[in-house]
């Protein structure tokens, strides 16, 4: 992965952006098995699949860059960001997803 050059250059994540087309759910199954922990995880289970949750970013990432391959997709992950707590009410996009966990 490259490095951001200008961090500034960004929008927040569209939670909305979804397809049902058997290619994209067949990538994000593929990026899922092969990159990602198994569905079994600790804690509450969020209204939204993390699987879900994956296509969503997956998605917003490509046409993003298909408008500009420079551009950033920002998601703030501090529990008080009226953009999480937006996502959250919308979509359910979780905080403890394995796709927020740094490694």
């Amino acid at each position: 992965m490259g490095e951001i050059k200008d961090p500034w250059h960004s929008r927040p994540i569209d939670v909305h952006r979804w397809s049902d087309h058997p290619e994209v759910a067949d990538l994000v199954d593929r990026i899922w098995d092969d990159y990602l922990p198994s569905d079994k995880t600790s804690g509450p289970k969020p209204k939204t699949a993390f699987r879900h949750q994956l296509r969503v970013l997956v998605l917003d990432l490509y046409v993003a860059w298909l408008e500009d391959p420079e551009l950033s997709i920002g998601v703030s992950m501090c529990p008080s960001s009226v953009i999480l707590g937006q996502m959250a009410a919308r979509s359910s996009l979780s905080s403890e997803s394995p796709l927020s966990q740094n490694h």
